[in-house]
């Protein structure tokens, strides 16, 4: 009896692990620590250049909720047989002295073990989010925001 619990647990962590990264890979949300008391067009043109400026395109842009999403940023590797794939997702929230940005960086990885040079044969899994990659993304929309707000 206790030999079958065990073997029972031990196939439910192995089905947890492989059809579900977000378990054990937690989103990781960053922000700058500060909010900024100045119209909403300045804060998503200062979001929508820094992201344009990193990853070339916009999947989905939407200022009333403040939610923007970039298209995928791809590397893919002949070599080392897989490749890595990243894409940003920005919240912007009314705080009450003004308005924060939130960054996230997700980051999926190639699974394909042959075809690797073309995207549209790579096999995505998520894997941990690109937390460096974020933190520069708010390092860069804090220098748009308080170069907008010098006099």
């Amino acid at each position: 009896m206790v030999k079958m619990l065990c073997t029972v647990a031990l196939a439910a962590v192995l089905a947890v692990s492989s059809g579900c990264g977000s378990l054990f890979d937690p989103v990781q949300w960053h922000d700058m620590g500060t909010e900024y008391d100045v119209d909403l067009a300045i804060v998503w043109d200062a979001v929508r250049l820094t992201l344009m400026d990193e990853f070339r395109t916009i999947e989905y842009e939407r200022s009333a909720q403040g939610v923007l999403v970039t298209g995928w940023d791809e590397e893919l590797s002949y070599l080392t047989g897989e490749g890595i794939r990243e894409q940003a997702h920005i919240q912007v929230d009314k705080g009450e002295k003004g308005y924060k940005v939130r960054v996230r960086v997700r980051r999926d990885r190639n699974e394909e073990p042959i075809y690797t040079e073309v995207s549209r044969n790579a096999r995505w899994r998520p894997t941990q989010d690109n937390s460096a990659r974020a933190q520069r993304l708010v390092g860069l929309i804090h220098g748009k925001l308080k170069a907008a707000m010098e006099p």
